[in-house]
C-alpha cells in the first residue's frame, strides 16, 4: 500500500481527508527550492528582472515558513492548519524538508 503512494497516517486528519485545510511543510519547502532554482536559472540566462522576482517570492515563502510552520518550543517544523489557524502537532518526517532544501551540499543548482 505504501509503495502506491497512499499515506495512511493521520497527518491531515483521518485517512488524510483534510489535506486541503493544511499548508504542509513538504510542499512549501519544495516550492521554496523551486523558486530558488528558478532564480538561479534566470540569472544564468541573464534575466535579472525575473531572477529578482523569483528571489522575492522565495524570501516571502521562507519568512512565512518560519512564521507559520516553525515551532521554536519544540524545535520542529509542523504543518499549518488553515481552518484552525494553528500549527499541527503531528510529528512527521517531512519536518526535515526545510533543512534539506537549505543545505548547500544538496542544493547544487543554486551554487552554479
Amino acid at each position: 500500500m505504501r509503495e502506491s503512494g497512499f499515506d495512511v497516517s493521520f497527518r491531515f486528519g483521518p485517512h488524510g481527508a483534510a489535506t486541503h485545510h493544511f499548508a504542509p511543510v513538504c510542499l512549501n519547502s519544495l516550492l521554496y527550492k523551486t523558486e530558488k532554482d528558478l532564480q538561479a536559472m534566470s540569472r544564468m540566462l541573464g534575466k535579472t528582472g525575473e531572477a529578482d522576482d523569483w528571489s522575492k517570492r522565495a524570501e516571502t515563502r521562507r519568512q512565512n515558513v518560519q512564521k507559520y510552520l516553525w515551532d521554536a518550543k519544540n524545535g520542529f517544523y509542523f504543518d499549518y492548519n488553515l481552518d484552525k489557524k494553528e500549527r499541527s502537532s503531528y510529528v512527521y518526517i517531512t519536518a526535515y524538508y526545510p533543512l534539506w532544501q537549505e543545505s548547500p551540499a544538496l542544493n547544487r543548482l543554486t551554487r552554479w
